[in-house]
C-alpha cells in the first residue's frame, strides 16, 4: 500500500500534539494556549529522545514551538535504554550536567581594525565552576559580544552560531553617569586602564552569569545572559 507522505503527517498531527499538551503540563504556563504555554523564560532546552524524533513532522513541530532550545539525542534510539541501564546499574556512574557548546565573546583588537573570537567555556565543561579573565584594556569602553557555537575552526567559531547579546562595559570613569553607552564611540586611551576582572558561572540550567570590575575602584556590573534572555 502506498500512503501519501502528506496525508501521513496530517494524520500524525493530532499525536504530535497530544505530547505537547502533556509538556505543557509539566512546564507550560497555566492557563496559556498555544505556543504561549511554553513561554518560559526559564526553559533551557528540551530534550529529545526516541525513535519517533526521526520523524519530519514531530522535528518541525518542535523547531516551531521551542526553536533553538530543541535539543535532540546523539543517539535518539538508544537513549531510553541508556537511561534505563544507568538507573538499574548497581554501581551507577555519576551523571554531571555539562555544556554541550562553545561559549564566548568577540573582542576588538588592533584598534578596532580586527576581531577575534574568546572561547571562555570549552565544550564539556561542568556547569557550577568559575571562569575568569583579567587584563588592562587600552580602550575607554568594552564591547562584549557574547556568542554560542557548535565548534572552533583555526580560532574561528563555525556551524551554528547564536548571539546571547550585548554587554557594555565603561573602562573610563567619566562614562559611569548613567549615560547611554551605545552612542559613545570607542577610542583608545594614551595608556593601560585601570585592571579588569571578567568572572563567569554557569548555573544548571545552562544561564551565564557574568560579572565585570573595574579591580582598582571596586566598580562592577552584573549580567545574565542565555538565548532568548
Amino acid at each position: 500500500m502506498t500512503i501519501d507522505c502528506a496525508a501521513f503527517y496530517e494524520q500524525c498531527a493530532p499525536l504530535v500534539e497530544r505530547s505537547l499538551e502533556a509538556v505543557a503540563s509539566v512546564v507550560g504556563a497555566p492557563g496559556a494556549v498555544g505556543d504561549e504555554r511554553f513561554a518560559n523564560d526559564a526553559l533551557a532546552g528540551v530534550y529529545v529522545v526516541g525513535g519517533a524524533s526521526d520523524l519530519p513532522v514531530v522535528a518541525r513541530k518542535l523547531r516551531e514551538v521551542f526553536g533553538r532550545r530543541v535539543k535532540r539525542s546523539t543517539y535518539p534510539s538508544a537513549a531510553t535504554a541508556v537511561g534505563l541501564a544507568i538507573a538499574f546499574e548497581d554501581d551507577a556512574p555519576t551523571v554531571e550536567e555539562r555544556l554541550n557548546r562553545t561559549f564566548g565573546v568577540f573582542r576588538e583588537l588592533g584598534d578596532g581594525a580586527d576581531v577575534a573570537f574568546d572561547p571562555i567555556v570549552p565544550p564539556e565543561a561542568e556547569l557550577g565552576r568559575e571562569w575568569v579573565r583579567r587584563y588592562r584594556p587600552m580602550h575607554n569602553l568594552g564591547c562584549y559580544r557574547f556568542a554560542e557555537c557548535d565548534r572552533l575552526q583555526d580560532g574561528v567559531p563555525v556551524g551554528d552560531l547564536l548571539p546571547w547579546g550585548v554587554v557594555r562595559f565603561p573602562f573610563d570613569p567619566g562614562l559611569r553617569t548613567g549615560a547611554d553607552l551605545a552612542e559613545v564611540a570607542v577610542r583608545r586611551l594614551d595608556a593601560p586602564g585601570p585592571e579588569v576582572e571578567e568572572r563567569y558561572r554557569i548555573d544548571a540550567a545552562g544561564i551565564v552569569e557574568v560579572e565585570i570590575t573595574d579591580v582598582d575602584s571596586g566598580f562592577r556590573q552584573h549580567h545574565r545572559l542565555g538565548a532568548g534572555l
